[in-house]
Formats: C-alpha cells, structure tokens, sequence
C-alpha cells in the first residue's frame, strides 16, 4: 500500500484465511496485501479476516504465539474503542459495552463531565445559619450511576466556583457530600470533605472556587475512599487577597455505596442568620474515572 493511500473496509460475511507471515485484508472483492519488514502490521502464523455486514472487522491469528489475539472494531461506528489488554490477549470492544476499561493494572472508565446551565439558586445567611445547612440544588447533575466508582483506584474530581458577599464577623463552611437520595433529605448521607468553619472578609460578589479530589481505596456497599482538598477552597475579597482552606482529611471516607446511583452535593452553612451573607454556585462539574 502506498503512503497516503485511503483503506476502507467492505460488509462481507467472508472470512479469508491466509498464509504465513502476509497479511491480507478483504476489500470489496479482493484482498489486498499489508506491509513486508518493517511495516507497521503483521501477524505470525495464519490470521483469519473477516467483515460482518454490521462493519465488525475482526482478525484472529490461529498460532497460539501471537501477542494479538483480537481486534474488532464496531458495530456502532459512532463508538470508540476500548481496550481490554489480559496477559498476551489484547482485545478492542466498544464503548458500549457494560464492562469498563482496563489498561495494564488500572482499571477505570471516563463518565463524562456534568455541568449546570444556569447558576444554583444562592445560599443566604438568613435562611441558613448556625443551626441550618443549605445544599446548591445541584439536583440530578450530580448523579454518578451505579458502578460508576465500584472498583479500587477509581477516581473522582470535583470542581466548584461561584461568588459570594459576607460581613467581616461570620464563618462559613462548605461540605461536599455523597448522597443515594438527590438533595440529601434522605437515604445515607457520606460527608467527603468540609472546608471547615472559614472566617469570611467583609466583601460583595467576590469570587470563589474549591476543589477536591477522591481515590476509591475499596468498593462495594461499604466502600471507602480517600478525599483531599488541595489546594482545597479559595474565597477572595479583593484582587490580591484571599482566605485559602485546604480541606484536609487525616482519615479515610467509609461507608460508600458504590454499588448503587449516588448524589454529589454542596452545602453552605453560615455561622449566623445574617442576610448579607450569601453565596452562590456558578459552575459545577465531576469527573469519575
């Protein structure tokens, strides 16, 4: 094949069956030889080709020495592949597929990043103070499916910002929790991280941001993770100043079901009922892999 020329694949339900050391690929009606030495494809023994009326294109080598033992592509062309690498067998299955991706030791699939299209209704000191704690009503843009973190070494990166106004008097803390029921009223509540009780600075639509990052260290319905807040949250009142908290966890994150559809929430509580504290959430997004 010449550089730069363009290889497509025909639907054919016939397989091809050829000789050591060539390799062939079926294309419309012919095969059409791959590479000699030093060519970027070949396969050792005899290798089976085959195009299936979806668009799978498989190839097999039949020697029991050959380091490739699958490659499929499809049948929803709109997927990409997966890679699923076990001993010597490498083998690409579709995105589609309900089994997630392992490459080497790791094991681990990319859920995708969730974010609000408006800003969450804001906090305000006179409804949520000492004694109340009031959750951005993220809703079911916090949803992690189930199995979405239900292996070890699973990964979760949570990432906030908004602006906020307070007086120069109160605290604030913000939790970040887990929650099988949206909203937290209910179900089992898991706190992942808290900034704490963070003295504020007299300020008015300033902004602020926060960060935390989770490695699930056991899975199943009494899982545990790890949560730290580095550099944790930012809260500024002017453009060269800013409280930093960060959010630190000196001991491991039990009972998380990962097993079932879990809730990420963000809560805010005020030290008082002062309604010129407020905050509000502008920006929200997870990422679990």
């Amino acid at each position: 094949m010449r550089s730069g020329a363009t290889l497509g694949f025909s639907s054919s339900a016939t397989d091809a069956t050829v000789a050591a050391d060539t390799t062939w690929i079926r294309s419309g009606a012919g095969l059409m030889a791959l590479g000699q030495a030093g060519g970027q494809i070949g396969f050792t023994g005899r290798s089976q080709i085959a195009a299936t009326a979806d668009g799978d294109i498989t190839l097999t080598p039949n020697n029991t020495g050959s380091l490739l033992s699958t490659l499929s592509f499809g049948p929803n062309t709109q997927s990409a592949p997966q890679l699923r690498p076990t001993a010597n067998v490498l083998t690409l299955a579709t995105v589609g597929s309900t089994a997630p991706t392992a490459l080497g030791g790791f094991a681990g699939f990319f859920t995708g990043v969730l974010t609000n299209t408006a800003a969450y209704t804001a906090i305000t000191g006179a409804g949520c103070g000492a004694a109340t704690e009031c959750f951005f009503a993220i809703g079911t843009e916090g949803k992690l499916t189930a199995g979405a973190i239900n292996a070890i070494r699973h990964r979760l990166e949570i990432e906030v910002a908004g602006v906020y106004g307070a007086n120069a008097t109160d605290t604030l803390a913000l939790k970040f929790k887990l929650c099988t029921v949206s909203g937290c009223a209910s179900g089992t509540v898991v706190t992942l991280a808290t900034t704490g009780t963070v003295t504020m600075s007299a300020a008015t639509a300033q902004g602020w941001s926060a960060r935390v990052v989770c490695t699930m260290f056991t899975a199943g319905a009494t899982g545990t993770a790890d949560c730290q807040g580095i550099p944790g949250a930012s809260f500024f009142s002017a453009l060269t100043t800013v409280i930093v908290d960060d959010i630190v966890n000196a001991a491991t994150i039990t009972g998380i079901d990962t097993t079932v559809d879990e809730y990420l929430s963000v809560s805010a509580q005020w030290s008082s009922t002062n309604a010129a504290n407020t905050i509000t959430l502008r920006n929200f997004g997870v990422k679990a892999f």
